[in-house]
């Protein structure tokens, strides 16, 4: 994979945990109007199994990749701290669902490395 692609992908993750963190810390009720969509803990397994995928995209070596991942769940175990500052209730389910979802995305990487590739017909 070209260096440039590896850049895409820390900025893509670096974006979505932006994005996560902001939506994290918005005061109760005013979230975007996808929010009563789905459930609560599905909604953090989702986001954070996208940005782990993600996270697994910025590099080739497996360290890295894990690397990436643990400072999300890192980064998902803070903001549930700040989150009793801002008016929003501290879950352990929540962080639950963050690990979970990192899981599923670290999985669903795993899957694509071994998918057999066919060649292109020409």
């Amino acid at each position: 994979m070209p260096l440039g692609n590896f850049r895409v992908a820390y900025f893509l993750w670096g974006t979505g945990m932006l994005a996560i963190a902001v939506l994290s810390v918005m005061p109760p009720g005013q979230e975007p109007a996808f929010s009563g969509f789905l459930n609560d803990k599905v909604k953090h397994f989702v986001c954070y199994g996208i940005v782990a995928h993600i996270a697994c995209h910025a590099s080739s070596e497996w360290r890295q990749r894990f690397l990436l991942c643990i400072i999300t769940f890192a980064i998902s175990v803070a903001i549930e701290f700040i989150q009793p500052y801002v008016g929003r209730d501290f879950e352990l389910l929540d962080m639950a669902a963050n690990l979970s979802g990192i899981l599923g995305g670290i999985g669903v990487m795993i899957l694509f490395l071994r998918w057999p590739r066919t060649k292109a017909r020409s």
